[in-house]
C-alpha cells in the first residue's frame, strides 16, 4: 500500500474482495489568506474559524470507535486539519495507536490524500465513500454544483475501469484499446471493400 501521511486508522486484515467503507474527513479553520496576518486584499474580510478541527477529530473519533455496517465495515479514516498550531491526533482505536500529526490541509496535500482515498475506494466496485468538510462554505449555483459533482465522479469512474483493466492485463497478459469511430484509420463496408473514415 502507499503510505498515506493522512491515513489515521487502517485495517489491514481486511479482504480486499469484499467492499468496505472509506472516510475522508478535512477541517479547515486557519485559512492562510484570511484575516490577520498574510491576509489577501480577495480574501482579507473571511474570519478564521475555530471549531471545524474540533469537529472534524470528533467525527474521526467516532467512526473510528463507533461506526457499524457489517457489509462494508470501516477500512480507512484519512484526516486532515488546518489550524493555528498542529496538534497530535491519538486514533481511538488500534489499542495503544501512536499519536499522529495529521497533515495540513492545504489544496495540494488535500488533493494528494483525495487521489490516495478514490484509489482505496477503486479496490472494490461496493465501496462506500464518506466526505466529511468543516469549514467556510462557497456559493455555487445548482448547475455548477451538479456540473462539478459530475466531474468527481467521471473521474472516480475512470480510475475503476482502468484500475479492471489493469486487473485483467495482469491475469491474461491482453490489453485493450477502445476507438471511437472517428478514431478508427479504416472500417470495412457490409460488401468487405476498406473505407477511409474522415
Amino acid at each position: 500500500m502507499i503510505t498515506d501521511p493522512a491515513l489515521v486508522f487502517f485495517d489491514d486484515t481486511h479482504r480486499i474482495d469484499e467492499p468496505g467503507t472509506h472516510v475522508m474527513i478535512i477541517g479547515v479553520g486557519r485559512y492562510k489568506f484570511g484575516k490577520g496576518p498574510g491576509a489577501s486584499l480577495v480574501a482579507g474580510d473571511l474570519p478564521q474559524l475555530t471549531s471545524p478541527p474540533i469537529s472534524a477529530r470528533a467525527v474521526s473519533d467516532w467512526f473510528i470507535k463507533e461506526f457499524q455496517n457489517r457489509q462494508k465495515p470501516l477500512v480507512s479514516v484519512s484526516l486532515l486539519l488546518s489550524e493555528d498550531e498542529p496538534h497530535s491526533y491519538a486514533p481511538p482505536r488500534p489499542a495503544g495507536a501512536a499519536p499522529v500529526i495529521p497533515p495540513e490541509a492545504t489544496f495540494d496535500k488535500v488533493e494528494a490524500a483525495a487521489k490516495n482515498w478514490t484509489g482505496r475506494l477503486a479496490s472494490h466496485k461496493d465501496n462506500l465513500a464518506v466526505l466529511y468538510f468543516c469549514g467556510h462554505g462557497y456559493r455555487m449555483s445548482t448547475d455548477e454544483r451538479l456540473r462539478e459533482i459530475g466531474e468527481i465522479l467521471a473521474a472516480g469512474l475512470i480510475r475503476l475501469r482502468a484500475r479492471r483493466r489493469e486487473a485483467q492485463a495482469a491475469g491474461t497478459g491482453d490489453v485493450s484499446l477502445d476507438f471511437t469511430a472517428r478514431q478508427s484509420v479504416h472500417g470495412r463496408t457490409l460488401g468487405g471493400r476498406r473505407k477511409r473514415h474522415a
